[in-house]
């Protein structure tokens, strides 16, 4: 036989045998995992019974992950209206104006002024003013119905739009009273009827009211 052909008959015997080892590291590997598996049974059960398992070990991750997000969704909806959010507003902002309300309920039980604005005596507008700039540094009108105009605010028509720190205006044909939106359906403002600061359901702030408008802050 000539040189070159035994050389490449050669060559030929070394790559079957290097893919030969190859091969045998592979199947190895694979015996070693089957080991592993069969520690647990799984390769001593039938092959259909084994695809069985493994369809239902992916159908229960599938209906767990569902399960999940039905249970979850409901909760973060009921939160953010209870809560007066708006699931537009960022959590920066609702963070933001839930210190407006913290300030507002603090006041709770101090006299009712007209004209005043803190810090011991409070009219309606006025312990709008004063709560926004204590809590926010935010300059607003003084009186009601300039700051329902005011451009820190847009007007919303739901008071399930409403994030609590928001503002309700409320008259007979125009705005003649103001609230601090407080979360959970509730009010915070200065009520001259009440002579003092107070809080009130929104259905009792709203009712009776021909003017009713809902101001969403936007910073």
């Amino acid at each position: 036989m000539a040189l070159p052909a035994i050389v490449l008959k050669a060559k030929s015997a070394i790559k079957k045998g290097m893919a030969v080892n190859q091969a045998s590291k592979q199947l190895k590997n694979a015996n070693s995992t089957a080991e592993s598996l069969g520690g647990l049974g799984f390769t001593s059960l039938p092959p259909l019974m084994k695809g069985a398992l493994i369809i239902g070990a992916a159908l229960t991750f599938f209906l767990f992950i569902s399960l999940m997000s039905f249970l979850i969704y409901p909760m973060i909806v009921v939160d953010s209206l209870l809560n007066g959010g708006n699931s537009s507003s960022s959590s920066s902002s609702l963070i933001t104006t839930s210190s407006v309300v913290s300030c507002a309920r603090e006041q709770i039980g101090k006299e009712y002024v007209y004209g005043a604005e803190g810090p011991d005596t409070f009219d309606c507008s006025g312990l709008v003013v004063y709560c926004y700039s204590q809590a926010l540094g935010v300059d607003l009108p003084r009186v009601t119905h300039s700051q329902e105009g005011d451009s820190h605010f847009e007007t919303v028509t739901s008071a399930t739009d409403l994030s609590a720190g928001d503002l309700i205006f409320t008259g007979a044909s125009s705005a003649t009273h103001v609230g601090i939106y407080s979360g959970n359906l509730t009010v915070t403002h200065a009520s001259s009827t009440a002579n003092q600061v107070t809080e009130a359901t929104l259905d009792d702030f709203i009712k009776g009211k021909g003017h009713v408008v809902f101001r969403h802050y936007t910073g």
